[in-house]
């Protein structure tokens, strides 16, 4: 059809425009970060990094629009890369303000299939000055377990190293309870779709509550992405998630914007980010 048609000019087109910024050192591509706070004392304990892309000729394009064009055409290879440095830096550059800031980075299937991949990402701490502690890599639950086996061989390595494994959008695929058996991550994070109606729907309630506990019984800390309002928040904290993350404390922010939030944390000591930011329930910073 005519529709289909135009679709796929304007998805070729856009790779080719990928490819071109690729080779102009990632010219606009740029980093995002989403504060994550303790769901204990609301201290600031990181940030997840999240790549965006504007386009020259159509302006900002959606991540759930390009980024399957980077894995498609393998380009995901080297913007992960300059992803995971980039990243890196800036939680090095970070820890003057909150010495034990943690980087979380997406980590994708096709970047896990390089056979560098072990290599790349201790290379990139090394330069970074970083320890193993400083980075979580999320995987999501699309990657394909039959070949957990491979992962594994790779996530052991970075483990050894204090480099920390997260399930990403956990509860939204099909392989649940095989990924928390064979692969070894320290971490889960809950998705947005469970948090959304957490206080209005008795079920989401009740199966946060016991993704929650089984996470616990088998020693992982358990993130809770997309928090928007104080109750999810109260709701969250008593079932004992332990990393909280949404506009409830900060939207994505651009790299500049972050060290406003950091400093504050860096002058209190007892950082409540939501008292802090009174205003940031409601409208971006």
């Amino acid at each position: 059809s005519a529709d289909d048609y135009e679709k796929n000019l304007n998805r070729i087109d856009l790779q080719e425009e990928l490819r071109e910024s690729v080779r102009n050192g990632f010219a606009g591509f740029h980093l995002c970060y989403q504060l994550q706070v303790s769901g204990t004392d609301y201290h600031v304990r990181g940030a997840e990094a999240l790549l965006r892309y504007e386009s020259p000729s159509r302006g900002r394009i959606s991540p759930e629009e390009f980024i399957p064009l980077l894995e498609q055409t393998e380009l995901i290879d080297p913007v992960g890369d300059w992803v995971l440095a980039t990243a890196l830096h800036q939680c090095k550059c970070w820890r003057k303000w909150v010495p034990d800031f943690h980087i979380s980075v997406n980590i994708s299937y096709i970047q896990l299939r390089n056979e560098m991949i072990t290599q790349k990402v201790l290379d990139a701490l090394k330069k970074a000055e970083l320890s193993g502690e400083s980075l979580t890599l999320e995987v999501t639950e699309s990657m394909q377990l039959q070949e957990y086996q491979y992962f594994n061989q790779i996530f052991y390595s970075w483990r050894r190293c204090g480099i920390q494994i997260a399930i990403d959008d956990f509860g939204t695929g099909y392989s649940n309870m095989l990924m928390l058996k064979s692969l070894p991550a320290r971490e889960l994070k809950i998705d947005r779709i469970f948090i959304k109606d957490i206080n209005e729907n008795n079920k989401n309630s009740k199966i946060v509550s016991t993704i929650i506990d089984i996470a616990h019984s088998m020693n992982l800390r358990v993130v809770a992405k997309g928090i928007e309002t104080p109750e999810q928040e109260r709701l969250l904290t008593q079932m004992g998630c332990g990393v909280l993350q949404g506009f409830l404390y900060a939207h994505p922010l651009p790299t500049q914007q972050i060290p406003t939030l950091l400093q504050r944390d860096s002058l209190t000591r007892q950082l409540n980010v939501v008292s802090c930011l009174p205003q940031q329930r409601s409208v971006t910073l």
